[in-house]
């Protein structure tokens, strides 16, 4: 069996190191257990494991190169600054995971810079991009002169696609995900005034926003709950207890929690462009797509969405797109792709 090296992030069991890259690199890792030997190199102190694969900890990304070159992998797969030192490791092909893209709103200008020399470092030193969604992929590519070659769905994690009854749904509108000014939070608020009163919204997350977002939703005398940061089953119980998933983030890589959202069973407002959209096209039934991000645009959506009846989602139909299993398969697919290109 082949030995795959996944450089990143890995959650911590201290709960002080989370984030979407995190989350990824452990699923990576345990949908590419039965294809290679997988073993994570990270610079999380304390990281989450899983007995399908080994992790290897270091003090800090300047190790990363040296461990690598001790384990002599024949895949490296990476993202974020963790290409930095992979693209001077030596041996095995090398795979960089496109997670997104800058962009000026959102970026710093030193940041950008920072970003336009990995992209730069990765073109010449890896020997495949892989992005998280065809909007990723173009935007990269297009405009960011960033050639990514090819585009895979991220996966959701299995406990998503577990049964579950049809109960009475008490919440009407809710949010998942960092509550920060991208994700439109602030207009979802303001829309809330045009639907009926007491249509009740909760917001699950947390952020450098919540304090003023807490305060927006009291000035406009609507009811919002912020619940906080919540383990994965209790998230899991909030979008069971919801109607309509709203997250407005008009350039949203790929937007993981639409489909953590689709297959609790929510319906979906979200903005006609982004990421998320070429996943959520065949749900037609369920999505409103909002293309004036205006608060009362918003409303009427939403307005819409809740008078709105569906039929309960096929759970079987979306794991054959979104499982682990099925990155699994076609991750695995790609990255030996790489080495029969080669001749390895």
């Amino acid at each position: 069996m082949k030995r795959l090296v996944i450089a990143g992030p890995l959650p911590d069991r201290d709960g002080k190191s989370v984030g979407g890259v995190a989350e990824f690199d452990l699923m990576a890792a345990k949908a590419l257990a039965p294809f290679f030997e997988v073993i994570v190199v990270t610079a999380t102190a304390n990281p989450e494991g899983d007995p399908a694969f080994k992790t290897e900890c270091t003090k800090g990304l300047w190790q990363i190169k040296a461990r690598i070159n001790r384990l002599q992998p024949d895949y490296v797969l990476s993202s974020l600054q963790y290409s930095f030192p992979v693209a001077f490791a030596k041996g095995g092909r090398k795979l960089h995971f496109v997670h997104g893209f800058v962009n000026a709103a959102n970026y710093p200008l030193m940041k950008r810079l920072v970003w336009w020399l990995l992209n730069k470092l990765v073109q010449k030193r890896f020997d495949l991009q892989v992005g998280n969604s065809a909007f990723t992929q173009t935007i990269n590519r297009e405009m960011l002169t960033n050639p990514v070659d090819q585009a895979l769905p991220l996966a959701i994690q299995d406990a998503y696609f577990a049964p579950y009854p049809q109960n009475e749904r008490d919440i009407d509108v809710i949010y998942v995900g960092r509550i920060v000014k991208s994700k439109g939070i602030a207009k979802i608020i303001r829309a809330l005034q045009y639907l009926p009163q007491g249509t009740k919204m909760t917001v699950v997350g947390d952020g450098a926003d919540r304090k003023e977002m807490e305060a927006l939703a009291q000035e406009c005398g609507v009811d919002v709950t912020f619940v906080g940061s919540k383990p994965r089953q209790e998230i899991i119980n909030y979008y069971r207890r919801a109607q309509v998933f709203v997250s407005l983030n008009a350039a949203e890589p790929f937007g993981l929690t639409y489909i953590e959202a689709l297959t609790q069973g929510c319906k979906i407002l979200c903005p006609i462009t982004g990421g998320q959209v070429e996943n959520l096209l065949a749900y037609r039934e369920r999505v409103e797509f909002v293309s004036q991000l205006t608060p009362k645009a918003i409303g009427t959506k939403m307005t819409t969405l809740l008078a709105r009846e569906v039929a309960p989602v096929d759970l079987q139909a979306l794991s054959t797109k979104y499982s682990s299993q099925a990155f699994g398969r076609n991750m695995s697919e790609i990255i030996e792709g790489v080495g029969n290109a080669h001749g390895d």
